[in-house]
């Protein structure tokens, strides 16, 4: 039989400072990482209200980030969509009719229903994938470079 004993002598104190250099070390790493996703996200998308949407909200209390957008078709273009749209009664500037240009004037386009197929297209996803090792490896050495000054 093998026995152990360990006794109190600061062990408590120590193994719960090193926790808190660990959980500070993988904040600290949170935000470069956040920041390289929605820079790799935007890298996706062509250039344009979407992709200047695409934000990191950096949690300051845990190694935690939400990557996203804001837009309401966000979620259409990375998913895809397929099914009915409604579209709301507008004002559209025409300059062409039955193929020949004509003067600008502003048409009346009613509301109405339109079936849409968009495909998806992984942005997000897509980029953390192409992060993944990148991120599992910079959350390593956080926790190896917390546990080296622990000691």
């Amino acid at each position: 039989m093998i026995t152990a004993h360990i006794e109190e002598g600061g062990v408590t104190q120590r193994l719960a400072a090193m926790g808190g250099a660990v959980k500070a070390a993988l904040i600290a790493a949170t935000q470069p990482l956040a920041d390289q996703l929605v820079a790799a996200a935007q890298g996706r998308l062509p250039s344009g209200p979407l992709a200047s949407s695409i934000a990191a909200n950096v949690a300051d209390d845990a190694a935690r980030a939400q990557v996203g957008s804001d837009l309401a078709y966000a979620g259409a273009i990375e998913y895809g969509f397929t099914g009915i749209e409604q579209v709301r009664e507008s004002l559209r500037l025409q300059s062409v009719a039955f193929g020949r240009p004509i003067g600008p004037r502003e048409v009346l386009v009613r509301a109405h229903a339109r079936s849409v197929a968009i495909p998806g297209r992984a942005y997000l996803s897509g980029a953390l994938d192409d992060m993944q090792a990148e991120i599992e490896a910079a959350y390593a050495d956080a926790v190896d470079a917390a546990l080296a000054n622990g000691q």
